[in-house]
Formats: C-alpha cells, sequence, structure tokens
C-alpha cells in the first residue's frame, strides 16, 4: 500500500491522527473475511491504493458501504481539511453527515 504522504499546509484544519479517530467512532472497522468476500455490496479492492482485500486486514465501512483501508481513506478525508467537507471520494456521500 504505497500511498504519497499526506499534504502539509498552514491552512490544513485536521490532523491525519484526528481524522483517523473520527474515523474509529463512526465508521465499522471490521476485518476482511471471506464471507465480505462473497457479499455483493462492494469492491474487493480498496479504490485508493488498487490492493486487493486480504483475510484478516482492517477495512473501514463508510455510511455509503464503501469499503477502503483505514489508513487509505484517512489519508484522502485529510486532504479535504474540514470534516463538514468529508466525503466518499466514490459516491460523495458525507463521511460524517451521511448526506451527498
Amino acid at each position: 500500500m504505497a500511498l504519497p504522504p499526506p499534504a502539509q499546509s498552514p491552512e490544513q484544519a485536521i490532523s491525519l491522527s484526528e481524522v483517523k479517530k473520527l474515523l474509529k467512532r463512526v465508521c465499522p472497522h471490521t476485518k476482511w473475511s471471506e464471507q465480505l468476500q462473497r457479499d455483493d455490496m462492494g469492491a474487493n479492492n480498496c479504490i485508493v491504493c488498487l490492493d486487493d482485500f486480504e483475510v484478516g486486514t482492517p477495512v473501514c465501512v463508510l455510511s455509503c458501504l464503501h469499503r477502503y483501508h483505514p489508513d487509505c481513506i484517512s489519508r484522502v478525508l485529510q486532504v479535504q481539511k474540514k470534516v463538514e467537507n468529508m466525503t466518499c471520494p466514490i459516491c460523495r456521500c458525507g463521511v460524517f453527515s451521511g448526506q451527498r
């Protein structure tokens, strides 16, 4: 999972560690399993890094049911800078509001 480092700028409103803490509270983190693999609800890979989910690895499921590696989605959301602006990269559903 090779991702670029998070953007560092003076106007950055929220840190990566704060995004991770918020995600843990509102998005269920589960372990990828064979059951999830058979499920029709989403892709079997993280669209941020494009790696396939492996059985036993942590997966973050957003309210829209799109799935990501927790570190991948945290970095994407952190770039969006403000909690109220944070949306799913696939469908633009609000991560913390659930609104589209």
